[in-house]
């Protein structure tokens, strides 16, 4: 077994002890940063692929077989921004991880802690719409996360059935843009709602 998977290792790791980056990852920690990009890039294509292509394919089929240069150009480049933000992302995430674990000799929650903010701007590289819609899906988990965290220490309490109420009270408000005010709402968010709800 080489030393990269050493159990042993692993133990240390997990209990916060110091572990030297060549027993964690096979080469230096540039060469690390590197290939970890290149490898969650080509791992993000698999979902920002379909994520990019389906509502062309949904909501503009139309335009695409009308004029579909301009069209599959953008689709490119937006596949391409999202596959670098996730490797951009990651990579530099890992590698502040072992920067700290060198300085602080240990793999503490303070690492994790501090590498959030230092990967953060990688959000930079994505279309301004993205970033928008990256908001609206993580604020609610950092909520979630908050409330777990909260939820472990004894300072809330579960509330049942809380999730069908904000589920409700989210579909409501964007039920009530879509009708008093829809140039507020994306268009593809209209056009499925109009499809899966019959909403006109």
């Amino acid at each position: 077994m080489s030393k990269v998977l050493s159990l042993e290792n692993i133990e240390k790791f997990r209990r916060g002890e110091y572990v030297p980056c060549e027993f964690i990852h096979k080469h230096s920690c540039e060469v690390n940063l590197f290939t970890r990009f290149l490898k969650t890039a080509r791992f993000c294509l698999f979902f920002y692929g379909p994520a990019h292509v389906l509502p062309v394919v949904l909501f503009k089929l139309k335009k695409l077989i009308k004029d579909p240069v301009p069209l599959l150009k953008n689709l490119g480049v937006n596949i391409a921004r999202s596959c670098t933000f996730g490797g951009v992302m990651l990579s530099i995430s890992l590698y502040a991880l072992c920067i700290f674990n060198k300085w602080f000799k240990g793999t503490r929650r303070l690492n994790w802690w501090l590498a959030t903010p230092i990967a953060s701007p990688s959000i930079l590289i994505e279309a301004q719409s993205r970033k928008q819609e990256l908001t609206i899906y993580l604020l609610p988990r950092a909520l979630e996360t908050v409330w777990n965290m909260l939820k472990a220490r004894g300072l809330v309490k579960s509330i049942k059935y809380f999730e069908v109420f904000l589920f409700c009270t989210a579909l409501g408000t964007l039920m009530y843009f879509v009708h008093n005010k829809p140039q507020e709402v994306k268009s593809s968010n209209k056009s499925s709602l109009e499809k899966f709800y019959g909403i006109n």
